[in-house]
């Protein structure tokens, strides 16, 4: 890509990234296709759905446009970023809030509600962050969502296994094909890790990332995976389903 992907304080940056990103990243239109139907197969009339780094707008102007009775709050760090869902998804009116929040520096600070989400969602979003900002942030939507609650989770994964890296290269390379868009990514493990420290992306593994919301109290899973990008589910356990998945637990555990 051109656009330096850290520089969300430029507007103009801001919208050559979203137009580049989903012009050459089919595989992000797919998943956010499927994030999508979980998101209103699964809510129910009237909910309001918090959209964890909202950007400018284009996931949640697809869900408030298919389910007309959903409502969505957007928090996201970047003005530049909320100028341009402003006007995007001025249509709607009320059912689309946003409220300027850093993701890593005030989660002990912003006045929002538990229980008052039916589920959250994010795209894209947990890359930009340090590893345990990524734990923490997990540990406050679990808190922050009701019993039954979704958290439905679509980003970039980190590729671990130097061995198997050939094989991650082989599978863009037929998706540069099959797609007709540029394959840009570096084709050995260390250079592609070191790309990704020079533009501060932290995406964690998928057990990583599913010890952490387990470790939180979500039951969850992946949904769908495609070389190093994915869709993990979690939904937050009411109190009596933890104490019978516990008590589960130790009986495996004593057998």
């Amino acid at each position: 890509m051109k656009t330096d992907l850290r520089e969300w304080t430029d507007r103009q940056n801001c919208a050559t990234w979203e137009e580049e990103a989903h012009a050459i990243n089919p595989l992000r239109r797919e998943q956010i296709d499927i994030l999508l139907h979980l998101v209103g197969d699964l809510s129910e009339p009237g909910d309001t759905l918090l959209d964890i780094g909202s950007g400018s707008g284009l996931v949640a102007e697809k869900i408030l446009a298919s389910a007309h009775s959903l409502n969505v709050l957007g928090l996201e760090r970047s003005q530049a970023m909320m100028g341009l869902a402003r006007e995007r998804l001025q249509n709607f009116g009320s059912r689309f809030r946003q409220v300027e929040f850093d993701l890593e520096q005030q989660l002990d600070s912003i006045p929002l509600s538990t229980g008052a989400f039916a589920a959250a969602y994010t795209v894209g979003t947990f890359q930009d962050l340090a590893p345990m900002a990524q734990f923490r942030l997990i540990s406050w939507i679990y808190n922050l969502l009701p019993a039954g609650g979704f958290f439905f989770f679509q980003d970039r994964i980190r590729v671990t296994d130097e061995e198997l890296f050939s094989t991650f290269y082989s599978a863009w390379a037929r998706w540069s094909k099959v797609y007709d868009v540029p394959n840009n990514r570096p084709n050995t493990l260390v250079a592609f890790e070191e790309r990704d420290r020079q533009i501060k992306k932290s995406p964690l593994s998928w057990p990583e990332l599913l010890l952490f919301m387990r470790a939180t109290g979500f039951s969850a899973d992946i949904i769908h995976k495609h070389a190093h990008t994915v869709i993990l589910v979690g939904r937050k356990l009411g109190a009596a389903a933890r104490r019978e998945l516990g008590a589960s637990a130790i009986a495996t555990k004593a057998s």
